[in-house]
């Protein structure tokens, strides 16, 4: 039976009593929860905002929430996350964060915040997102770590932003909750604009 492990792996010595099924299951079983990412769960809204409960589990330490939206035209589209538990979401002045947004003319717009009551998220920056150009579908990669650990919960969110008057750009934020507390789901939303339909995919890792 598998009693040594190497990156959190069991594996057999030459010692150990033979076990071939339980150790192929032992070595399954790490795998299956020690490499790459895991689908936990796939919502589709239409409004905003996008709640989930009960998705960060002790299963995993960390989590990859990708976001895909339709959007109305709108210059004032944004987008912010708050961290839920127990179906309640951490309202407080607790949020820190900071970013910078840079469109496809080169010009950068950096700003931060230590006592936000959301995380801020990159989106729309100033250009009048129209359907079918450029501002009709806004992309967010999220990260989220340490959110089932009594820890700072931290997050790191990439975002492909729409903006129709600098043809789009990228933006990068990055933050913590500074209170040391368990949460076991979020609220994404979707501000200054009407949302046609949207996606959200949470993925948990190690």
């Amino acid at each position: 039976m598998a009693s040594t492990t190497s990156k959190g792996f069991r594996y057999p010595q030459s010692s150990d009593a033979a076990n071939v099924p339980a150790d192929i299951q032992n070595l399954a079983n790490d795998v299956d929860t020690k490499v790459g990412l895991f689908l936990i769960n796939t919502t589709t809204f239409g409004t905003s905002p996008c709640t989930l409960d009960n998705v960060f589990t002790s299963n995993y330490r960390n989590y990859k929430i990708i976001l895909t939206a339709t959007i109305g035209a709108s210059s004032s589209t944004g987008a912010t996350m708050g961290l839920r538990a127990s179906g309640t979401t951490a309202t407080g002045a607790n949020y820190q964060w900071s970013g910078f947004y840079v469109n496809n003319s080169v010009t950068m717009t950096a700003e931060a915040n230590t006592a936000g009551t959301t995380f801020k998220l990159p989106w729309n920056y100033g250009g009048t997102s129209s359907s079918g150009v450029y501002g009709s579908v806004g992309n967010l990669v999220l990260d989220v770590l340490n959110p089932q650990l009594a820890l700072q919960t931290s997050f790191s969110c990439d975002g492909q932003v729409p903006n129709l008057s600098q043809s789009g750009g990228s933006a990068k934020y990055a933050g913590f909750h500074t209170l040391s507390n368990v949460y076991d789901g979020f609220t994404i939303a979707i501000t200054g604009s009407t949302v046609a339909g949207g996606i959200v995919k949470v993925y948990g890792y190690n």
